[in-house]
């Protein structure tokens, strides 16, 4: 969760939209790609890049946005 005490509440909350800029960007290349391009079954192809964003939302939330400072 954000914590609206801390500082750098504005760097986590930008960090946070940047990630998921980055992994909808990551869905649609994905879709674009083994629909349009490979002609493999669209919710094949869909299932396949929701499971690619769920890891990679959840891997840039754990190891960039949400990450313990030391003090």
């Amino acid at each position: 969760m954000f914590g609206s005490t801390d500082p750098g509440v504005l760097r986590e909350a930008m960090a946070f939209t940047g990630g998921r800029l980055f992994t909808l960007g990551a869905e649609e290349m994905i879709l674009w790609f083994g629909i349009d391009v490979l002609d493999i079954n669209a919710m094949f192809i869909k299932v396949i890049a929701q499971i690619v964003v769920i890891v990679g939302n959840y891997v840039i939330s754990k190891w960039f946005v949400f990450r313990r400072r030391r003090s």
